[in-house]
């Protein structure tokens, strides 16, 4: 069972980046989406179980040019 001894956080760190799942849309979609989701149904089907989620993401999410620092409200591409 993928949420077996039911930690209080799941940290969700898996996934392919955005070159590698535009390379190969299937592999991306597995990994990204059904991954993704297969988690979060074993949560559910656990029953009465509301742990904490926190997915990850990189920072590819912005795009290029990136500033040194970059802010909460900096713009999505």
């Amino acid at each position: 069972m993928a949420v077996g001894p039911r930690p209080d956080v799941i940290f969700h760190l898996a996934g392919v980046v955005s070159g590698e799942a535009e390379t190969d849309f299937e592999k991306g979609y597995r990994v990204n989406l059904d991954g993704t989701r297969a988690l979060l149904e074993a949560v559910r089907l656990a029953g009465g179980y509301h742990p904490k989620f926190v997915f990850t993401s990189s920072i590819a999410v912005f795009g290029a040019p990136f500033p040194d620092a970059i802010p909460d409200d900096f713009h999505l591409t």
